[in-house]
């Protein structure tokens, strides 16, 4: 369909359903204008196009308003706030294109997109310099890692942030916080909106249940049929890349604010306690991992105590009793990891003013803590995640110019908020390693983390190391957007010459993207 077509038909859509929204007796406050459309709309990349369709569905809203004598606001959305320049840059291709709108919009999920404090600071920039209102058009937070119809979750365990729990008090401080970082931007903060809260499971599954293979047939049988989950399979004939692949039930389910079954969770409230405020019962959210390295041949050496974290978010430490027997079979002369159980000493002396209230002291004296032991997670790869500004260690062989770069956006890093960015719209071909010298002789393993997409089926990803007299490799690839994968080669021997390269070698498709991040190496014996 030609662009003048499309605009043509995106006009015509948004004012017939406007018309028959406000004739059905609604009141429209704001439309929005395309959807996280970062990379595109309705199939349209190029700004210039894109400036058609949304200046045509821009025009239709107008029309209306006059029409209707309704005031309806304009927004438009954009996704990836941790991307700073990104996003500005987007607020200024508008101003260019003279898009005509009202508010910027953008979606913001913890677990992807930079701290509150960066949302406030791009919203208060947006604001500030295109005169524009401002708001979170989407953000949510699981309040459970359960599975509730069989569809793997988005989210699950490994993607939770540390202050907040996956349970209904986690979501509502997400929640909370989210919109306390919007109206810090001030009046033209405009507020928040959660996606997606009643997005339930068809039939509730229980993996471990009887009925689990049933339940699973009949969801799968209803999400084909009625479209009841992502999407059906046939949305591959316009949408392969994505819900071609991701269709189905929902992954978002445990992020929703009713349960699997329907009934509203406490979290629901917290709109109306943004207002008013709440008390209730100060209770144990959530214990802060305990995670222990131990240098080879070092003394390992317990903590003492270990941080809770309570529903008002106030943070204690707890003396720990940590099993003696579990303790002493570490061996520190050797690589490797173990766990340590522990039980909270709640006979402790509390300050009067600090003393928890009796739930917690009941969750305390039930409740087993495990650290994590890792000895000899010494890290020897330098500036091993690119978050330092000094890179030389680092050396790139490219077969293109702008092929790489140290990309500062922290959805797209393992950790921290730096990676090694990879794009070309010819053929992607380039190696990163890093030679080390000082090691000790003895035996490593090496890997990395790196995740994209767009490949190709020829695509030959790979990670090596090089000792001068043996070169060790380990096949990898990439599986799309933050899926993240971390090959490994173990049992490289490094000589008296303490000498090693290390690196990673890509060769993709045109326009095949990707990170890597957070290369290491580890002495084991």
């Amino acid at each position: 369909m030609a662009i003048e077509d499309k605009s043509e038909a995106l006009y015509q859509f948004t004012k017939e359903s406007l018309s028959e929204i406000i004739d059905a007796g609604a009141v429209v406050g704001m439309v929005q204008i395309g959807n996280e459309i970062n990379n595109g709309m309705s199939g349209e990349t190029d700004w210039t196009k894109r400036r058609q369709l949304m200046q045509a569905g821009s025009k239709a809203v107008r029309e209306i308003a006059q029409e209707t004598g309704q005031d309806i606001q304009i927004a438009v959305h954009f996704t990836d706030v941790s991307d700073k320049s990104g996003t500005i840059g987007n607020a200024q291709k508008l101003l260019e294109k003279e898009i005509d709108y009202d508010i910027f919009a953008v979606s913001y999920y913890p677990f992807w997109h930079g701290s509150l404090e960066n949302l406030t600071d791009v919203l208060q920039e947006l604001a500030e310099t295109y005169g524009k209102k401002v708001m979170v058009a989407e953000t949510s937070y699981p309040y459970t890692t359960g599975d509730g119809d069989g569809s793997a979750n988005s989210i699950d365990e490994g993607s939770l942030i540390p202050e907040y729990a996956a349970s209904e008090q986690g979501q509502t401080n997400e929640i909370r916080d989210v919109c306390a970082a919007v109206a810090d931007v001030g009046d033209a903060g405009l507020g928040v909106f959660y996606w997606e809260p009643a997005w339930i499971p068809v039939g509730v599954y229980e993996e471990d249940a009887a009925d689990a293979a049933a339940v699973l047939s009949a969801n799968r049988e209803s999400w084909e049929k009625n479209g009841s989950g992502w999407a059906s399979s046939y949305a591959a004939a316009y949408d392969p890349k994505d819900a071609g692949v991701y269709y189905g039930g929902s992954s978002w389910d445990n992020q929703a604010l009713f349960d699997y079954e329907g009934h509203p969770l406490e979290s629901l409230k917290v709109f109306r306690y943004l207002y008013c405020g709440t008390i209730v019962e100060q209770t144990v959210e959530s214990i802060l991992p305990v995670e222990i390295n131990v240098p080879l041949d070092a003394e390992l050496v317990m903590p003492e105590t270990v941080s809770v974290v309570y529903n008002d978010r106030s943070i204690v430490d707890i003396p720990v009793l940590w099993d003696a027997a579990q303790t002493a079979a570490i061996d520190t002369s050797a690589s490797g990891t173990y766990e340590v159980d522990g039980v909270f000493m709640t006979e402790a002396d509390f300050k009067e003013d600090a003393a928890p209230s009796a739930s917690v002291i009941e969750f305390l004296e039930n409740e087993k803590v495990t650290a994590k032991v890792s000895v000899n997670r010494l890290n020897m790869v330098a500036n091993s995640s690119f978050e330092e500004e000094d890179t030389s260690m680092w050396v790139i062989t490219a077969g293109g110019s702008g092929m790489t770069d140290f990309q500062n956006k922290e959805s797209d890093a393992y950790s921290g908020v730096m990676s090694l960015h990879y794009y070309s719209t010819d053929e992607v071909s380039f190696t990163v390693e890093q030679t080390i010298t000082g090691l000790m002789p003895g035996t490593y393993e090496f890997g990395l983390y790196l995740q994209g997409g767009d490949a190709g089926d020829n695509a030959e990803m790979y990670i090596y190391a090089d000792n001068g007299k043996e070169r060790l490799t380990e096949d990898t690839g990439v599986t799309g957007w933050c899926n993240w994968q971390e090959p490994v080669i173990s049992d490289i021997t490094v000589g008296e010459d303490g000498t090693l390269t290390v690196g990673a070698s890509i060769s993709c498709a045109a326009k095949g993207w990707g990170t890597l991040d957070d290369f290491y190496l580890y002495q084991v014996k």
